[in-house]
């Protein structure tokens, strides 16, 4: 005959197989739904028209030349800018001052 110890034994691996399973069909569920919508978003990117997407995306790219190139001017100009402040004063530094009385 069976002791309390092992029917208690007995009913926990009953439960804890019980668990085990009902885990394993909920991983199999969840597979299944992250699976139908991976098919589901490669449908609609598969079906989408990537034209006005691209051409925004030329357009970006445009602007942003154009505001490099406002950059590199102004950065040319600033440079030239240092180089006459540089020259000025090296040229004060040389020119000696006339002695006060």
């Amino acid at each position: 005959m069976m002791t309390m110890a092992q029917g208690l034994g007995l009913f926990l691996l009953a439960i804890i197989a019980v668990t085990a399973v009902l885990g394993l069909v909920l991983a199999l569920r969840a597979a299944a739904s992250i699976r139908r919508l991976q098919e589901q978003t490669h449908q609609v990117l598969a079906s989408r028209d990537l034209g006005p997407v691209l051409h925004g995306l030329v357009q970006q790219t445009r602007e942003v030349n154009r505001l490099l190139a406002n950059i590199d001017k102004r950065l040319e100009k600033l440079e030239a800018l240092e180089k006459v402040q540089i020259a000025n004063l090296t040229f004060r530094e040389e020119v000696p001052r006339p002695k006060r009385q």
